[in-house]
């Protein structure tokens, strides 16, 4: 798949290898303070499909996709930097890449969320139509 961009008021959307800096995208997923040790970060990137909004070259949100690209996309680490929220580049940069036509046919995109409910409804998503259905194991993350 070649590489993907958009643009939007000065900030690029890409999933360019070349202009990912993985050690920006760590330092931005610890600003959250989720608890994920930086090698655990790094590898959930390097091993899923990354995309990063930059501003003058300059990483400003990122977001990863684990999918098989036709049935199911788990969308995870959605991260806009503080000094750039309230520009709606969350939703454009998760709302043009479920717009992608390579996933056209994706019938099942799912996240978890603590405290964004209302951010996601906006998109489209909602609470799990049969909870009954959905399953998971819980083993704490490692810690450095």
């Amino acid at each position: 798949m070649a590489a993907y961009e958009d643009t939007r008021d000065g900030v690029l959307l890409t999933d360019d290898p070349a202009k990912i800096d993985l050690d920006a995208v760590c330092d931005l997923v610890e600003l959250q303070d989720w608890g994920a040790p930086r090698r655990i970060v790094r590898t959930a990137f390097e091993h899923s499909h990354p995309y990063v909004l930059l501003e003058d070259g300059r990483l400003v949100g990122c977001m990863r996709l684990v999918t098989d690209t036709v049935m199911f996309a788990y969308v995870d680490h959605v991260i806009v930097a503080e000094s750039h929220r309230g520009r709606g580049l969350g939703a454009w940069m998760l709302g043009s890449v479920m717009a992608r036509p390579e996933y056209a046919e994706m019938h099942r995109w799912m996240l978890l969320t603590e405290n964004a409910h209302g951010f996601y409804r906006t998109l489209g998503f909602d609470d799990f139509s049969r909870p009954s259905y959905a399953m998971d194991i819980r083993v704490p993350c490692p810690k450095e």
